[in-house]
């Protein structure tokens, strides 16, 4: 599992993070990751297969941010 939030939209010849960025492919099983930081949203994403994601996504803790300025105005 790699926990990529803050390599999406910064690492890779793509900008797909660091999975991309150290050629890992098949080897990652998961890939979690924020879309606040590089990307400028406030979501974030869970990337495998569909049992290993649920399972991921269902057991966490939920948090929450305040909202991006553009979203307040």
């Amino acid at each position: 599992m790699v926990d990529d939030a803050h390599g999406t939209g910064v690492l890779g010849k793509e900008g797909t993070g660091t999975v991309e960025h150290f050629d890992l492919g098949e080897a990652v099983d998961i890939q979690v990751g924020t879309l606040s930081k590089a990307l400028g949203g406030e979501e974030g994403f869970i990337a495998g297969k569909r049992d290993d994601s649920r399972m991921v996504a269902y057991s966490g803790k939920i948090f929450w941010t305040g909202l991006c300025q553009a979203k307040i105005e």
